[in-house]
């Protein structure tokens, strides 16, 4: 599809659904009072571009279609709908990736296991959830949508030996969220770590 800009600058925005043609991306959304929002994501659905924003706003925060403008260079284009993901009816896919080398503890190793827990209580029934224990290899179970499975699955996460093989982990989680047919389109990954990379060989920091 080609590469899309990673910032747009818009007045107000939550999550825009935006009508265009397939093959054109965003360089910008332009108003008179802007502010620069991270793209989340985006899919294109039968002629339309729906574009996923995280503003990092207070709770009060809104906007309505008519205080927005997006643009292509110069053409103008048509904003359907401005929604709160809250308010769609999408599902989200959830990796939690829970660090279980020697350098972590147990009582933190429990911590995250009771966040997965709370996390499964609260997401919506069409919600699904993935766990990875990581360490020198990572331990990936696949995708759950029944907050009791998913509170077994996390229970039996222990601590090992292992070192912390973190960047590896993050690539790969990555990846694999991305090809998995069981993820959805809306995506969250979750770390559990203290960050303490220690593997010489393999990904480095820098990939």
């Amino acid at each position: 599809m080609g590469k899309i800009n990673r910032f747009l600058t818009v007045t107000k925005a939550c999550f825009l659904a935006l009508s265009m043609l397939a093959g054109l991306f965003p360089a910008s959304v332009l108003a008179a009072e802007s502010m620069e929002v991270d793209i989340d994501g985006y899919a294109v659905e039968d002629g339309q571009l729906k574009i996923y924003l995280n503003h990092n706003q207070p709770l009060d925060f809104t906007v309505d279609k008519e205080n927005v403008d997006v643009k292509f260079g110069a053409m103008e284009m048509t904003t359907d709908e401005i929604l709160k993901f809250s308010d769609t009816d999408e599902n989200v896919s959830y990796k939690c990736v829970v660090d279980v080398s020697g350098s972590m503890d147990q009582k933190r190793i429990d911590q995250a296991k009771e966040m997965i827990k709370g996390i499964a209580d609260r997401k919506k029934a069409g919600d699904n959830m993935a766990i990875t224990a990581l360490g020198n290899d990572l331990v990936q179970s696949s995708y759950m949508t029944d907050k009791n499975e998913i509170a077994e699955k996390a229970d039996v996460l222990t601590l090992t030996k292992d070192d912390t093989n973190l960047y590896y982990c993050i690539v790969e989680e990555l990846k694999g969220m991305q090809t998995s047919p069981d993820a959805h389109e809306k995506k969250c990954l979750i770390i559990f770590s203290d960050g303490a990379e220690d593997q010489a060989p393999g990904i480095t920091r820098d990939e």
